[in-house]
Order: C-alpha cells, then sequence, then structure tokens
C-alpha cells in the first residue's frame, strides 16, 4: 500500500508545471504552489523523496503493477507463517 501511495504523490507532483528556473515574479503568490518542490516541501516531503516519488510515477502501470506483485509474497486468506 506504501508502494501505491508513493506512486499517487508523484503523479499529483506532475500535474504541477516544473519550475523553469530564474527569478520568480513578483506576482506569483497564490493559493496554488508555484513549483514542485514547494509543493513537495508544503506536503512535508523531502527534494529527494519528491523526486522518487515522481520516478515511480513515470513506470508504466503494468510494470509498476508486476514489480509490486514480484516484491510482496502472495498470500491466501488464513494462510499462517511457518516459523
Amino acid at each position: 500500500m506504501q508502494a501505491r501511495a508513493i506512486r499517487r504523490c508523484g503523479e499529483l507532483a506532475k500535474e504541477i508545471e516544473p519550475s523553469k528556473g530564474g527569478r520568480p515574479g513578483k506576482t506569483g503568490a497564490g493559493a496554488h504552489p508555484s513549483s514542485r518542490k514547494s509543493a513537495g516541501t508544503e506536503a512535508g516531503m523531502s527534494t529527494h523523496q519528491l523526486k522518487q516519488a515522481i520516478r515511480v510515477a513515470n513506470l508504466p502501470k503494468e510494470d509498476f503493477e508486476r514489480v509490486l506483485n514480484h516484491l510482496r509474497p502472495c498470500r491466501r486468506p488464513g494462510a499462517r507463517d511457518a516459523a
């Protein structure tokens, strides 16, 4: 479930147009964050976490699901750990 949340964060970040760099305009103050970085900061994410989330979101859905299924073992309802 954590991987899906990370992917969703990246999808939302991708909706924000990337900063073009340079000095921000004087009328840039508004209700929406002016850059992906500031949106991530407002959400409590580090720049590394934001970049990772965008990388995960850039994976095609089929590849993401394949990796996710590979990482977690299949569990049957009621199955017990053999310990």
